[in-house]
């Protein structure tokens, strides 16, 4: 977060307009002024969010140096120069959680900073060769930001090797003709997620970690440097939108920008949303945008578990249930049966399921996957997770009575599709059939309200 001599203000990377901290709704905890490793997005240009980025070395420096010459500022006379061993080091110590995003303290860090301050020098200046006291070249603080300062510009090393299990193409795709940077670009994260991911499959998922805040195990620096991280140290990252989900879809599908949107490409294929739920009544709206684009289009929605087959349409297996566009056939195991009249572009359909509370739940806690093998890909964290057997999956499902999922078109109901499905936690699915586009509306503004 960017700031002032008087106190927090953050920059929207899409306008670029600054908020100062009492205009922001969202809460700012654990963000420092001065800042430059974050992504803003105002309520002007949409839903307001707010994501903290890696940091590389050089904003690190950036945003210590602007904190410790706005905390000297009313000096006789100001002081724009500090030491790297009194002022500096200590500094970054202090607030190493905050700037220093997911980075662990090695034992080479101190050297890392050095080595920036005296190489950098269109950023930084050394009061005196060898004085070992360095400021900022521009002290004008107020252009401290990121639309300025942004992370792309930081040359750096390049990836490291990842597991043999994750596909070299995702790997080494960006890295040939262009400079690495410690962090991603400005680009790299849509509402929270990376855009460069590891998928899931193969028989592995893989969950976005963050550091945990409340983990107790404590580490000595210099004993862990070159180790791996324990994943004691993380937690699964949880979306706060229910959006479309980037890393739980079948790559052939193109996701919009605002992942909402979905485009379909040739065969069927699907995608999940990044919530699922395993009791209570839910419900999610999802526009016809465009099922005329090439001939023969086609989307089949519905509800799938978390094993359901990605590159399927929904409704392929016992794990998910659809209704699909063409002749309103409904699609369970692959078993299609006529449910209803067909919908096309234009149309709005609601999807409710109902689920009652299982005697046999102990826990409605989800998984903190600590015990799974933590992973680093494009400069983030990622639990890896073996996949259970399908097939053996499904021999251990059981119905839940009472169970139901109903089918709306244009706030109309169709009836009742399935009752008594089995019991699991269930995500929002959208499969696609060659060009089509749909627009989901899921937690929000419903073009009909169901009661």
């Amino acid at each position: 977060m960017s700031g002032n001599a008087e106190g927090l203000r953050v920059q929207c990377y899409t306008c670029g307009n600054w908020y100062d901290a009492e205009d922001v709704t969202i809460p700012l905890d654990g963000y420092i002024p001065f800042m430059t490793n974050y992504e803003y997005c105002c309520g002007s240009c949409g839903t307001e969010t707010i994501v903290k980025k890696p940091a590389s070395f050089i904003q690190v420096i950036i945003t210590t140096l602007a904190n410790l010459q706005a905390s000297h500022i009313y000096h006789d006379p100001p002081e724009t120069c500090f030491s790297l061993q009194d002022d500096i080091i200590p500094f970054v110590w202090d607030h190493w959680d905050m700037i220093c995003t997911k980075r662990s303290k090695t034992g080479s860090w101190k050297n890392n900073l050095a080595t920036k301050l005296a190489t950098e020098t269109r950023l930084f200046r050394e009061e005196e060769t060898g004085s070992q006291r360095f400021g900022l070249v521009d002290q004008d603080l107020s252009t401290i930001g990121p639309r300025r300062y942004e992370s792309k510009a930081v040359p750096t090393r390049s990836v490291g090797r990842m597991k043999r299990r994750l596909d070299n193409s995702q790997v080494n795709s960006s890295a040939t003709k262009r400079n690495k940077s410690d962090a991603p670009t400005s680009k790299g994260l849509s509402h929270g997620y990376p855009l460069e991911h590891p998928s899931n499959k193969d028989g592995y998922r893989y969950i976005l970690a963050e550091k945990d805040p409340h983990a107790v195990l404590e580490l000595d620096p210099e004993e862990m440097a070159g180790r791996p991280i324990p994943p004691e140290l993380y937690r699964p990252a949880m979306a706060t939108q229910v959006l479309l989900a980037l890393h739980d879809r079948a790559s052939q599908l193109r996701v919009g920008e605002d992942r909402l949107t979905v485009t379909g490409d040739k065969g069927y294929c699907m995608v999940r949303a990044t919530h699922g739920v395993s009791s209570g009544t839910w419900f999610y709206e999802v526009y016809m945008a465009d099922l005329d684009s090439v001939p023969e289009c086609a989307v089949r929605l519905g509800w799938s578990q978390s094993l359901g087959n990605l590159q399927a349409p929904c409704g392929l297996d016992k794990l998910s249930y659809s209704w699909r566009s063409r002749f309103g056939t409904k699609f369970h195991q692959s078993r299609g049966k006529h449910y209803s009249e067909s919908y096309a572009t234009g149309d709005t359909l609601g999807l409710l399921i109902h689920l009652p509370n299982q005697k046999t739940q102990t826990s409605k806690l989800p998984p903190t996957h600590k015990d799974k093998a933590l992973i680093k890909f494009k400069n983030y964290f990622y639990f890896e997770e073996r996949d259970e057997q399908v097939d053996e999956f499904e021999k251990t499902l059981r119905p839940l009575p009472g169970s139901k999922i109903e089918f709306f078109k244009n706030g109309v109901t169709q009836g009742v599709g399935w009752t008594d499905m089995y019991a699991g936690t269930y995500y929002p699915a959208l499969s696609l059939y060659r060009g089509a586009t749909v627009r989901t509306r899921e937690g929000g503004e419903y073009s009909y309200h169901e009661s």
